[in-house]
């Protein structure tokens, strides 16, 4: 804290000036004025805050069917950050609490999607996430050989690019479900 005097004649002023400012110097400041025929003091409250910051952010889901999904969006901030929630830009109301926890059946009425606003005094903040049913592939085989076959699979990821592949053996088909690079 820097705290500078000046004096103009009969009235002297001083100025209590805090440098890097943190939450921690928030509080109440008391200003006393004396002389010779007394004193008299004022108090005012200093409020420090700080904007919304994500300590989780909701994650994008693929599902080859409906299925029951959790969405979460906490953040933090002074004073605590309020949390709202969007899908495909239109304002709902989570069916319950707490407010940071969205879930619901993903079906293709409810994929789309979905964004998690943090509001405070300080600042605003949102984070999305994509919720889509994708149709299985089916791959239809000649014969059994395949099945008696290693399979080796790879897959490469370049930047932050996601690659879901979820394999299944029904008969004499494999079903390639929920295939997606666009995430």
């Amino acid at each position: 804290a820097v705290v500078s005097t000046q004096s103009t004649g009969m009235i002297t002023v001083t100025t209590h000036e805090i440098e890097g400012v943190e939450l921690s110097d928030g509080g109440v400041f008391v200003c006393i004025a004396e002389n010779e025929e007394g004193d008299t003091e004022r108090s005012t409250t200093l409020t420090v805050g700080a904007p919304p910051e994500f300590e989780v952010k909701p994650q994008s889901v693929v599902a080859s069917e409906p299925q029951q999904v959790n969405l979460m969006c906490i953040a933090k901030g002074t004073p605590t950050p309020e949390i709202m929630w969007y899908f495909n830009g239109d304002k709902i109301e989570p069916v319950s609490q707490p407010a940071y926890l969205l879930s619901f059946l993903l079906t293709e009425d409810t994929a789309g999607v979905y964004s998690c606003v943090a509001k405070n005094t300080f600042g605003t903040i949102t984070s999305e996430a994509k919720t889509s049913i994708e149709d299985a592939v089916v791959i239809g085989v000649e014969d059994d050989s395949l099945y008696k076959q290693p399979v080796n699979s790879s897959c490469q990821i370049v930047d932050s690019v996601s690659l879901y592949l979820d394999v299944a053996v029904s008969g004499n088909s494999i079903i390639l479900v929920g295939l997606d690079n666009e995430l």
